[in-house]
């Protein structure tokens, strides 16, 4: 069949150039949004010296993607896409504002900087789905991977150049510029929303029945979601796998700066950073091209247990060079995975369920980040510190000091998720069933 007649069958080939413009719009409003994070997080460290304070912020900005990700689902489901984007971003676009008007009247303050934080974490509760749903709604299904990894690969630039831009701007022209430059970006994906046309397909949720109040009518449609997600243990298993792995790779994020930093500069942890967002960059890209030719199942569990395994060398790295082939091997096993996660799961999901179900995947994979950055400050004081004073043959290879103790810490929490990922190799694997649920929602 050649391709004029199989065009007059299936009909033209939908333009990527909208969901182009959607991913490059967000990206720079999340370039800008991890610029006002920096400054926000520096300021708050500097102005009250505690890292208790500091950790109880990251904690409350970590909430609303655990609390609110099922009722925002619902909504993502019940309303235009693109009405949701653009309430987000006006969200967003409000927090920032007002930290704005405070530094700029002198009353900037711990407590409405937690404020702006929980708004800000809120709106992305609600935008991670209804961005995802939009992807889906946007792109042909073959194209999916693609589109995907180009997304990784535009936030890999956020992730390379936001910390050492933040850094900069703050240095030479304060916070003020950088909250301003956020509420700018907000305003330009705005303005892109407004122009991207979504063609959008009616709901699935069952009518409200006569005598059903709100909160019982979204409860219902909360339930379909879950039931939905239930009838499908591939992707049960795929969420508890990420849950677990996400316990660990937590507990790495939070202690990568105090790792770096007990041994080298901030240079060095500049270039770390730098070297997670180049891989990220070229994992995007990579995926971009082959995504839709390669087993996602493999994908996805190799790519865990590689990542994992690199961090449990980067736990016993004290050359710079090393750091940053392990920062560089992480960020490029991960923008791999999140791409090909994200296309299982947009591929897998009808569309008129996606914003339930990505938002209870969300809530799932993401429930054990709180509870391991506060476990992580007295496993590493009471549990880690002892192993490495006592000289335990346990400890020997990470040495002695801060470094040895963070270093232990990750490395067994990750080399638990190699042996996770290797059990459920020899039992089967994901055994995910990848389908088109893209096009009619059964």
């Amino acid at each position: 069949m050649n391709t004029q007649t199989q065009q007059a069958l299936t009909g033209p080939t939908p333009s990527l150039l909208p969901v182009y413009v959607l991913v490059s719009g967000r990206s720079i409003s999340a370039f800008g949004a991890l610029l006002t994070t920096f400054a926000l997080d520096v300021w708050v460290y500097k102005t009250t010296g505690s890292y208790e304070i500091f950790a109880w912020l990251a904690v409350l900005a970590m909430l609303p993607g655990v609390l609110v990700s099922p009722l925002a689902g619902v909504w993502v489901d019940r309303l235009p896409k693109k009405t949701v984007l653009i309430g987000c971003e006006l969200a967003a676009l409000a927090a920032t504002a007002a930290a704005w008007l405070a530094l700029q009247a002198g009353q900037l303050q711990v407590p409405l900087v937690g404020m702006a934080m929980v708004v800000l974490a809120t709106a992305e509760a609600f935008r991670w789905p209804a961005l995802g749903a939009a992807v889906s709604l946007l792109t042909p299904a073959p194209q999916l991977g693609r589109v995907n990894g180009i997304a990784e690969s535009c936030r890999a630039i956020t992730v390379m150049a936001g910390p050492v831009t933040g850094a900069a701007i703050l240095q030479w022209m304060g916070m003020g510029t950088i909250l301003a430059f956020t509420s700018l970006s907000y305003v330009l994906l705005l303005c892109t929303l407004v122009m991207i046309r979504f063609d959008e397909p009616a709901s699935a949720s069952a009518a409200r029945k006569p005598g059903q109040g709100a909160l019982q009518g979204l409860w219902h449609e909360m339930k379909e979601g879950l039931a939905w997600l239930r009838g499908r243990p591939d992707l049960c298993r795929l969420l508890g796998y990420f849950a677990a792995a996400n316990f660990a790779f937590s507990v790495f994020v939070v202690t990568q700066s105090p790792y770096v930093l007990s041994f080298a500069n901030t240079h060095v942890l500049g270039l770390c950073f730098a070297g997670d967002g180049l891989g990220v960059l070229i994992g995007g890209l990579v995926f971009s091209r082959i995504g839709q030719r390669t087993d996602l199942n493999r994908v996805i569990l190799a790519g865990i247990a590689a990542e994992a395994a690199t961090m449990v060398v980067w736990s016993l790295s004290r050359v710079d060079f090393m750091l940053y082939v392990c920062a560089f091997g992480i960020g490029l096993l991960a923008s791999a995975v999140n791409a090909a996660s994200q296309t299982t799961w947009q591929s897998s999901v009808p569309l008129v369920y996606q914003g339930r179900v990505f938002s209870l995947r969300s809530m799932v994979a993401s429930s054990l980040a709180p509870v391991a950055v506060l476990l992580s400050i007295p496993l590493s004081q009471r549990l880690f510190a002892p192993l490495v004073a006592s000289e335990s043959w346990i400890a020997a290879p990470w040495g002695s000091g801060q470094a040895a103790v963070l270093g232990l810490m990750v490395a067994l929490l990750a080399g638990g998720i190699v042996l996770l990922s290797l059990l459920l190799s020899v039992t089967g694997g994901l055994a995910l069933r990848v389908n088109d649920a893209q096009q009619a929602g059964q």
